[in-house]
């Protein structure tokens, strides 16, 4: 006689369910370990290395210091030799724009680039020692989608006293279950 099944194809123990969150923990991990990489070197590429402050950078920034100050001085030279300009000055604008600009490029380069340099940790998406105990994934790890249409049932515990090999129905048959 053939056995019937109770269960369907999306019924799972909690065990089950606890691997495939882990399995999708796991590939979340390494998915934002791998979209950070790519970040950073699309960034090392538009905008250069950002390991260090060196010569190249400190060449640029004073690159354009110079030329606002070239603005202002042939402003004033003009002011002097004709009396006026017809430019607004540049003086007071370039001291004041430059303040503006650098409070802004702070926040928004601070706000685009700390995640790129944020380290991506096995804890938020595993968990911890604890989060594992309790078969529990971190913070980034989850995502319902993976159980999403599953039914869990709790864990079938052993018989007491069972080996983990214990025969399928009446014996006769020969057949061994191993205990997950």
């Amino acid at each position: 006689m053939a056995r019937t099944s109770l269960v369907d194809k999306n019924t799972i123990t909690a065990s089950q369910a606890h691997q495939l969150v882990l399995i999708a923990a796991t590939e979340r991990f390494q998915n934002a370990q791998s979209e950070q990489t790519r970040l950073q070197t699309e960034f090392t590429e538009k905008y250069g290395a950002s390991d260090r402050i060196d010569a190249a950078l400190l060449n640029e920034v004073q690159r354009l210091q110079m030329r606002f100050a070239a603005i202002a001085a042939r402003q004033a030279a003009e002011r002097n030799h004709y009396g006026t300009t017809k430019e607004p000055r540049a003086a007071k604008t370039v001291a004041k724009l430059g303040e503006i600009i650098g409070d802004l490029t702070v926040y928004i380069a601070t706000e685009q680039v700390e995640p790129l340099f944020r380290p991506v940790r096995e804890e938020d998406f595993l968990g911890d020692r604890h989060d594992r105990e309790q078969r529990r994934v971190g913070r980034l790890g989850y995502d319902p989608r993976v159980l999403e249409g599953k039914t869990i049932i709790p864990d079938q515990k052993p018989a007491e006293g069972a080996t983990g090999t214990e025969p399928i129905g009446d014996g006769g048959g020969g057949e061994t279950q191993s205990a997950a």
